[in-house]
């Protein structure tokens, strides 16, 4: 008998940390997701079979914790900060089939600028 593929499923999100959006969560399950300032640098983060991946659009200001992204896709790990540009984010992962949100315990309080 084959064994049973595991049922855990993968929800992320994307918390803006500064900017005009501050606070809002953006719910990141369908169709890859741009962030960032269509007149200055630019990320998506889409899904992948292993997790979600940031690739930079265009722009020199991005960076995932202190690391700057170029060329390169980045994996998001739980609770990355994101900066592109002058926005701030950041990425929470849920692998539960039963959690819809995030937790507010999971979530970083924030402070309008």
């Amino acid at each position: 008998m084959a064994g049973k593929k595991s049922s855990t499923k993968r929800t992320a999100y994307v918390q803006y940390q500064s900017g005009e959006y501050i606070g809002r969560i953006i719910l990141l399950n369908q169709a890859p997701k741009e962030f960032g300032d269509p007149w200055g640098s630019c990320v998506m983060i889409a899904q992948r079979a292993d997790g979600y991946y940031l690739s930079r659009l265009k722009g020199d200001e991005v960076s995932v914790g202190k690391i700057n992204v170029r060329d390169e896709t980045f994996l998001l790990k739980n609770r990355d900060i994101i900066q592109v540009g002058d926005i701030k984010l950041q990425f929470y992962m849920n692998e539960s089939s039963t959690d819809s949100k995030p937790n507010d315990s999971d979530l970083m309080d924030v402070d309008p600028e």
